[in-house]
């Protein structure tokens, strides 16, 4: 059984990859889109090109942002859980009871 701690470690993992592979596709899209537009609209491609790059820059630093965030909140989680293991026990107790009577009811 795996504990909160390796599973939240696990979830960021997964989630960076699919951050990676949804870039990828973002990039791959936005070249396409903009061959695309600039025959559609007869726009030059470089300038297409440049506008795409910078909403990718945004992208990828909103991403980041969002990347060092979870971080600060895993190693938080991580470091109540080390001072309080009681209470981290109890809480995850609770939660299960929660969870449990709210998901037996359907």
């Amino acid at each position: 059984m795996r504990s909160n701690a390796q599973q939240t470690s696990q979830d960021i993992k997964e989630l960076r990859a699919e951050v990676e592979r949804l870039g990828q596709m973002v990039k791959k899209t936005a070249r396409h889109a903009t061959e695309d537009a600039s025959n559609v609209i007869g726009l030059d491609t470089d300038e297409l090109r440049q506008m795409a790059k910078t909403a990718g820059k945004s992208a990828r630093r909103y991403i980041s942002q969002k990347q060092r965030q979870a971080n600060e909140l895993y190693h938080d989680a991580e470091d109540t859980i080390s001072d309080h293991p009681l209470r981290a026990v109890g809480l995850a107790a609770l939660s299960g009871i929660v969870l449990g009577a709210l998901l037996g009811r359907r």
